[in-house]
């Protein structure tokens, strides 16, 4: 293999922001005004993909086995247009 002297400019670089990129998933930067997220493994995320209903999601408690809350691909593009219009209003500027 190639000695990192051998190599020419342009794989220098690369192989320095690919260390870079390393070093700061290694090392995430601290943030002290927030703390670690800890999830919760009773919470559970469903998916179901059918020919009837493309798409239905449901978020359920796996303790008491509950439906925390059920959307269906109606629901879900809803969702979605709602979040895109906002984001748009909120960042175009006239």
């Amino acid at each position: 293999m190639n000695k990192k002297g051998d190599l020419n400019q342009k794989q220098q670089a690369f192989i320095k922001r690919k260390q870079t990129a390393l070093a700061l998933i290694n090392n995430s930067f601290p943030r002290p005004s927030k703390p670690l997220y800890k999830g919760q493994s009773n919470v559970l995320l469903g998916v179901a993909i059918q020919l009837e209903k493309p798409v239905t999601v449901a978020i359920v408690d796996g303790r008491t086995k509950k439906v925390i809350t059920y959307r269906s691909t109606k629901q879900l593009v809803l969702m979605t247009v709602i979040c895109l219009q906002r984001h748009l209003m909120c960042h175009c500027t006239p």
